[in-house]
């Protein structure tokens, strides 16, 4: 009786569908701009969340054998989240993390005596700061009125199985341009 009524219903249903073509045009089309409008929304929300990266730079030099010029730089990462976020990253080249789009500008990394990947964190709402050092490999008249940018590759817990799958999976971020978090642009004085 009840599988009765259902397929009545079913049929009244699909009738009144076929009848009210145009209505249910209309309808479906006004679904779809609220679902369009609701993603829209959310992703343009969720790109302030994550990390925020920031570069302040402090002082310069010249270093007379290469002729480089470098940069005392502050760098920030802000975890927006209530969460916490696991990362991997190196023991003392931490500096392995992070990218510039820009060739002819690096994060110096660290001369180290024992080096390996380890899983850290940053806490909910975390702000971590890290002393670097930047060069600038071509003259800065070459990059007059430009501005820079480094990027933190997040490698996240889950990624990697075994330490050695470190480097495997940096570089392949790298490539592809995955879970980077771009710096807000900073400029360079010589």
């Amino acid at each position: 009786m009840v599988t009765q009524s259902l397929m009545v219903l079913h049929f009244q249903f699909f009738h009144l569908l076929l009848k009210n073509h145009k209505t249910m045009k209309k309808i479906f089309m006004y679904f779809g701009i609220i679902i369009l409008f609701c993603s829209c929304s959310f992703n343009k929300h969720n790109k302030h969340l994550g990390l925020t990266i920031r570069v302040k730079v402090n002082d310069n030099y010249r270093a007379s054998v290469t002729n480089k010029i470098f940069y005392n730089v502050k760098l920030s990462i802000k975890n927006n989240t209530d969460s916490i976020i696991y990362y991997w990253i190196m023991t003392c080249s931490w500096q392995e993390n992070w990218i510039s789009p820009n060739k002819a500008l690096s994060l110096k990394k660290t001369i180290c005596l024992k080096n390996f990947p380890t899983l850290d964190n940053f806490n909910p709402k975390e702000l971590v700061e890290l002393d670097g050092i930047i060069s600038l490999t071509d003259s800065l008249n070459t990059f007059k009125g430009k501005t820079f940018k480094l990027g933190f590759i997040l490698i996240r817990k889950q990624e990697i199985i075994n330490e050695s799958d470190f480097h495997d999976i940096l570089n392949s971020k790298i490539k592809n341009r995955q879970d980077i978090f771009w710096s807000e642009p900073f400029t360079l004085v010589q």
